[in-house]
């Protein structure tokens, strides 16, 4: 089975109110999804499908069954994603390097203005990024079905979305300001650069974007996951430490 279908199988068969059952809906939340319209840099961040909360086959029959089989699966499943993160910011370096040549490409062709604009723009398009992943990462997280018996805990959580929500609204906003005084950036840009060199300074931006995501999601989901790999080992190591 898979790792995320042993943390499903074990949150079938633990407490609802558990803290090892809260942390486990955590490292199941839904991941995020890019999309970039054809033609276009202004991105969209959208929630995955959820998935099934139960495996189908080779459930097991009793937690602590369970438990064993994702302490095994978890230690290995970290390991690896260590290592994915270590690729991630070796890529992230690698994209920055590119964006610095380009940028230095202008150097003796372009007023300073001129320049300042561009690195402006590529600032700013790693702040809005930041600021739009952040915002739907926790609104994702946010809108997970709460099990909350407590009207007034339940509408608490209601209430977070709500202001979630807002905040992303205005970040969108924002966003699109940037990506539109973009368009003055690749202006510049066709006026002193090869359209290949153009093309090659899209592309930087695209996988700038790419990256905040790929880098933001997987940094929560290792630490979603070292939280389940703790909670477990503790269980092993005492048994009320499930509640």
């Amino acid at each position: 089975m898979e790792y995320r279908d042993l943390c499903r199988e074990l949150l079938l068969l633990a407490p609802p109110d558990s803290r090892i059952s809260g942390i486990l809906r955590s490292s199941l939340a839904p991941p995020l999804l890019l999309y970039f319209p054809e033609g276009c840099l202004e991105f969209e961040v959208r929630g995955a499908a959820r998935e099934e909360e139960v495996a189908r086959r080779g459930r097991a029959t009793t937690f602590e069954e369970a438990r064993r089989s994702l302490l095994k699966a978890a230690a290995a499943r970290i390991d690896s994603q260590r290592k994915q993160q270590q690729v991630l910011k070796e890529s992230t370096k690698a994209n920055e390097e590119v964006g610095k040549v380009l940028v230095g490409g202008l150097a003796a062709r372009a007023s300073q203005p001129e320049i300042d604009k561009v690195r402006l723009f590529t600032e700013e398009v790693d702040k809005i990024t930041s600021l739009v992943i952040g915002l739907s990462s926790r609104l994702a997280r946010a809108s997970v079905p709460p099990t909350l018996a407590d009207d007034k805990l339940q509408r608490e959580a209601l209430e977070r979305v709500d202001k979630l929500g807002e905040q992303l609204e205005e970040a969108r906003k924002l966003r699109q300001s940037i990506f539109r005084r973009g368009d003055t950036v690749f202006a510049i840009l066709a006026r002193y650069l090869e359209p290949r060199s153009v093309e090659q300074f899209g592309g930087f931006i695209k996988e700038k974007i790419r990256l905040i995501l790929e880098t933001r999601q997987h940094g929560e989901l290792l630490k979603a996951e070292e939280e389940v790999l703790k909670c477990l080992r503790e269980y092993s190591a005492n048994p009320v430490m499930i509640i």
